[in-house]
């Protein structure tokens, strides 16, 4: 599931989403040798909170890059088999090697459209289905469950 922005316009179940970008919030850590290219489900703690789900994906990450030098942030591509997801995380560009695998642990969320162009990233963007919306949760966000569009996302 991905956090949406409840300000947006909302999905519903069974819709497609067209060219949607999806953002994970966590550090990349050298993967396990021995762990598939997947994106793996965990459960922080019990309920529905904002904190209760998140993600772990493994796969290539590509791109690293920085922010701006004041918000300490790194970035980079992480390829998960066909599908691509933005990383964002505190720390450098340099925390990751061009062409490693890595595991994200963190909260999925919809790259909102304006940074696109505004931060330059690169295009990561594809159709999703919607499996299930979930709201509401806590801090006004909705959570969407999402299927890549020709296959499943989350393992």
């Amino acid at each position: 599931m991905v956090t949406w922005l409840a300000d947006a316009l909302l999905p519903q179940t069974g819709g497609r989403l067209p060219s949607e970008g999806v953002r994970v919030l966590g550090r990349p850590v050298p993967a396990d040798a021995a762990a598939p290219d997947a994106v793996l489900r965990q459960l922080r703690a019990t309920g529905l909170d904002r904190n209760s789900i998140v993600y772990a994906p493994t796969g290539t990450a590509t791109q690293p890059q920085g922010g701006l030098p004041s918000d300490g942030l790194g970035e980079c591509v992480l390829t998960v088999g066909r599908d691509r997801f933005q990383v964002q995380w505190q720390g450098r560009a340099a925390d990751v090697v061009e062409g490693a695998r890595v595991t994200v642990t963190g909260e999925l969320f919809v790259v909102p459209d304006y940074e696109w162009e505004a931060f330059e990233l690169p295009d990561t963007r594809a159709d999703w289905t919607v499996r299930d919306v979930t709201r509401p949760v806590p801090y006004g966000d909705v959570w969407v469950d999402l299927v890549g569009a020709e296959g499943p996302v989350p393992a």
